[in-house]
């Protein structure tokens, strides 16, 4: 079999590239979207993290499948401990919002405090 031709260009090391913005964890957040949820459909047409707010867990169980809970939980829990939910939570005037995607609380100063030291310790949340 015959090996396609490189060029001298795809040879030469790439030039240091840089930080690709934080990006959210797309595929838990498609498949929650694929669910007809609009807070996770709104997050996957916008590429954007929207702080949820407390106890979303309960009504995103109350509307799906028994069958499904277990996977929905997981995909959740994929979501609140990525790194780009944690810049969420501590943009300026960030808002929590329901499984509508309405508003309903602001951030609380410790919950911001909380996922700032989690992005400058660089870990992430244990789950």
């Amino acid at each position: 079999m015959l090996k396609p031709k490189v060029t001298p260009d795809e040879l030469a090391p790439s030039p240091k590239k840089e930080k690709a913005p934080i990006s959210p964890p797309r595929s838990a957040v498609r498949e929650l979207a694929a669910l007809g949820l609009p807070l996770f459909q709104k997050m996957h047409k916008l590429g954007v993290m929207i702080p949820m707010k407390i106890g979303i867990s309960n009504d995103l169980l109350a509307v799906t499948d028994r069958t499904q809970h277990k996977v929905v939980k997981k995909l959740l829990g994929n979501v609140a401990r990525s790194r780009a939910y944690q810049h969420a939570l501590t943009s300026d005037g960030a808002m929590r919002c329901d499984l509508q995607g309405d508003a309903v609380e602001p951030v609380s100063r410790e919950h911001r405090d909380i996922a700032l030291a989690m992005i400058k310790s660089g870990r992430k949340l244990s789950g």
